[in-house]
């Protein structure tokens, strides 16, 4: 039994108030324990794929600005950026390009890794559009609080292994990390991710801190911005984050 559990029953009001799906989890309202997640892995698993270059025009739609249609909220920054300013090389400064929440390399699903081709490398639940340089400073580090404030995403706090997300988005981070436990339980061509409550977990498939992203999750509820991301990947993926 993963440690994850306590994440989902933690979070079954989400759903039961998320009217627009109430169907898609018909029948797991009365569920607890094991039995939940299982019923949440095979109702979000094998879901459909879509290409990394698709994923952009995903993360267009999912993470757009709510007051500039023109505009994409960056993850860690928090700001407000026109949608085509991605980041096609290392010259662009201050554009964005896709951030893998769980990284690639906790789970060899990056490019030349054993599940590159798998589903979890281009799964847009587990993607945030992110400020090109600050994406390569958060690199493959857990989460967790504390450490020295970053430089550009002045919310952000790092240390060698760890990183703070800002507080508007912790609960976002926690929820997506909580998907990808469930999701991913080692089918084919896919890992077996696992969350665990300690840091440095390279190179095994495993992120940290449970204990903060429990924390995370209970501090910064839902919102209106991640509902409407969550429907917005439903229609192109056909699977939506439980949590």
């Amino acid at each position: 039994m993963k440690a994850i559990q306590i994440a989902i029953l933690s979070s079954l009001f989400i759903l039961v108030q998320n009217v627009l799906a109430q169907d898609y989890y018909s029948g797991t309202t009365t569920l607890y324990g094991d039995e939940l997640r299982e019923v949440l892995h095979e109702l979000i698993d094998d879901h459909i794929e879509v290409s990394y270059s698709q994923c952009k025009t995903v993360l267009k739609e999912s993470d757009e600005d709510s007051s500039n249609s023109n505009n994409i909220i960056l993850v860690y920054k928090q700001n407000s950026i026109n949608k085509n300013n991605f980041a096609y090389s290392s010259t662009l400064v201050d554009y964005w390009n896709r951030e893998h929440v769980w990284a690639k390399s906790l789970g060899s699903f990056g490019a030349g890794g054993t599940f590159e081709n798998g589903p979890a490398h281009t799964d847009v639940h587990n993607l945030k559009p992110c400020d090109a340089s600050v994406n390569s400073d958060r690199g493959n580090k857990s989460f967790d609080n504390g450490g020295t404030q970053h430089n550009d995403a002045v919310d952000c706090y790092y240390t060698s292994d760890s990183w703070e997300a800002p507080d508007n988005v912790k609960g976002d981070i926690a929820r997506i990390l909580f998907y990808m436990d469930v999701r991913y339980e080692g089918g084919y061509n896919e890992p077996d991710l696992t969350l665990v409550d300690y840091l440095d977990t390279y190179p095994n498939p495993e992120i940290g801190k449970l204990e903060t992203l429990l924390e995370w999750h209970i501090l910064d509820p839902v919102d209106e911005f991640e509902l409407n991301r969550n429907e917005v990947i439903y229609s192109w993926q056909g699977n939506r984050n439980p949590f």
